[in-house]
């Protein structure tokens, strides 16, 4: 589809599925219609692999009172609208029982903006894509003599949905969004490390610097050595690896279904401290420049900042239109899909945390022993959502002694809890980085314990 005309476009089809609905006399009904380009260049190895893509579909919702049923199609041609709806019923027709907490699917509501659309990266070309990713994979190469290997990619998605269901909702929304990422290995005798970088934004990015910056992690801790230690001691998160704990210890526990299902560690903790008083948390789903900004969720409710702690006291949770409705409040415009083929589930958008004042550098001049975490941890998948007790392993961690950093260390374990960390954090930086899934500072916290 053209990007000029997809909000058109998609809104026509929603009205031919509403029409083929309205004909089968189906008086409650959802539809979603989504539209996406996607072009990718990766190099890897010298070796250059292209692809250029659209995904397109339809997925119904069908209500025969609190009979629900879904169904999907790729495409989004009549005959797709009407193997959904078809199917949608006939999958409704043959439930057993009825979902006595269904009331019905989201009302008409105004509000909710789209993120920054930079139209110039539609005149991004296939030609452009290529050389983009060979600037980063050569200066990723030539950065030093050590490097062994490197993957460079740069992607360009755009696109939109619609959502028009029986209640009278009909919305549409699209985005345009362009990123990278280099991945280095190195190589120094039999020391083999690795080091990452990205870069993902809703304007025309500058990848200058992304090939250097990920050699540059990787040559850095080549000479690392074991910390010989298991103690609890000060860890320092630089903001990308923070924000990948903030999405883990906020994904479950302010999800509107697990405070409902009674499987949120902050079920029943409305208004009180879950955290320092220095702490502020918002889903900011309006923030222009995230990724992740639409101005409806995947229900066509629009969508919104939403405090979820505000001085260290919880504030509130997350919801889709049906949890919303079991818990007595109103959707926070938190639905999602991770496609098409998918009804909605609640998901956050862009945590936000608010920033303090100090830089990642003054808080480690202040700090006599402790932890710099950089890159990204694995294991945080992993982590208990209920009980929040983690234990992640940091490949690219430094030691800091008497307020310097003093060397790389070998990887190290740590461990602790994603929800009382929100009691031990102890400084909460003033330099924020935007990622795909949060807008974090650096974070301090004490408490966790550190073993390699």
């Amino acid at each position: 589809m053209n990007f000029t005309t997809l909000k058109d476009d998609l809104l026509s089809v929603t009205e031919e599925a509403s029409r083929v609905a309205r004909k089968r006399r189906i008086s409650e009904y959802e539809i979603f219609v989504s539209s996406y380009s996607n072009s990718q260049v990766t190099i890897q190895g010298g070796m250059v692999n292209a692809n250029d893509g659209v995904s397109e579909g339809i997925g119904i919702r069908v209500a025969l009172g609190g009979k629900v049923g879904f169904a999907s199609a790729t495409g989004i041609g009549s005959d797709s609208v009407r193997f959904a709806a078809e199917e949608a019923l006939s999958v409704a027709r043959t439930l057993d029982e009825e979902d006595k907490r269904f009331y019905g699917f989201a009302p008409p509501r105004r509000g909710g903006k789209e993120g920054i659309t930079d139209k110039k990266m539609l005149n991004i070309t296939g030609e452009k894509l290529v050389s983009e990713t060979g600037q980063i994979f050569s200066r990723a190469t030539d950065y030093d003599r050590r490097v062994v290997s490197v993957t460079a990619d740069v992607t360009l998605n755009y696109g939109g949905f619609a959502v028009a269901n029986s209640n009278g909702v009909e919305r549409t929304t699209r985005s345009i969004a362009c990123g990278g990422s280099a991945e280095v290995t190195v190589l120094d005798g039999t020391r083999r490390k690795t080091g990452f970088d990205f870069i993902a934004e809703r304007r025309t990015p500058d990848f200058s610097g992304l090939g250097e910056r990920a050699a540059r992690n990787a040559v850095d801790i080549l000479s690392s050595k074991s910390l010989n230690a298991s103690e609890k001691m000060k860890t320092i998160w630089e903001p990308l690896t923070a924000a990948q704990f903030v999405d883990t210890a906020f994904s479950s526990s302010i999800n509107g279904r697990s405070v409902v299902e009674g499987r949120s560690a902050f079920a029943g903790k409305m208004g009180t401290e879950v955290g320092i008083k220095e702490l502020t948390v918002i889903d900011a789903g309006q923030m222009p420049e995230s990724v992740a900004t639409t101005s409806i969720d995947a229900e066509g409710t629009p969508r919104k900042d939403t405090k979820v702690i505000e001085d260290g006291i919880l504030k509130g949770f997350l919801f889709d239109n049906y949890y919303a409705k079991i818990y007595g409040t109103e959707s926070t415009g938190n639905a999602s899909r991770g496609s098409f083929t998918n009804p909605p589930a609640i998901s956050t958008t862009t945590i936000a945390i608010k920033t303090g004042e100090r830089k990642k550098e003054d808080i480690i001049a202040e700090t006599q022993r402790g932890i710099l975490v950089t890159g990204l941890v694995m294991g945080m998948g992993h982590s208990n959502l209920i009980s929040g007790d983690f234990s992640v392993v940091a490949p690219n961690p430094f030691l800091i002694e008497e307020g310097n950093i003093k060397h790389a260390l070998e990887p190290v374990t740590i461990a602790g809890n994603l929800y009382e960390s929100l009691k031990q954090l102890k400084e909460i930086g003033g330099d924020p980085l935007l990622t795909p899934f949060a807008y974090t500072p650096t974070l301090t916290f004490e408490g966790f314990t550190v073993s390699g």
